[in-house]
């Protein structure tokens, strides 16, 4: 991917080489720092998406979207995980508006509880 090109810095480098060497974090972000390492272009010769497939057997859109994540956002953005938007609740009263238990009342009565 030309478009997106992992270049880290020195700090940066010794920052995920030392996370990943003492194994002391979540997994997602381990696997993260990993990518990041082998697809550095800076030191060293950066590997492609397809070998960095086969040595750490994530997916290729993982690849993809951590390569897209860390060009714009940076560093920290790339190693963190983006969390997922709230769900609503399902006591909530908008879903009793869909329960099932409605529309079992509606065909038994025909009068909308």
């Amino acid at each position: 991917m030309d478009k997106y090109r992992i270049i880290l810095t020195v700090e940066e480098r010794a920052r995920l080489e030392h996370m990943t060497s003492s194994g002391k974090a979540a997994a997602r972000r381990l696997t993260h720092a990993r990518v990041l390492l082998l697809a550095d272009e800076l030191h060293g010769e950066a590997c492609s998406d397809a070998e960095i497939l086969s040595a750490l057997g994530t997916s290729v859109r993982t690849i993809e979207r951590l390569r897209r994540r860390f060009v714009p956002e940076g560093f920290e953005a790339a190693l963190d995980h983006r969390p997922q938007p709230p769900r609503p609740d399902r006591n909530s009263p908008a879903s009793e508006c869909n329960s099932p238990m409605r529309s079992f009342i509606f065909l038994w009565t025909g009068e909308d509880p």
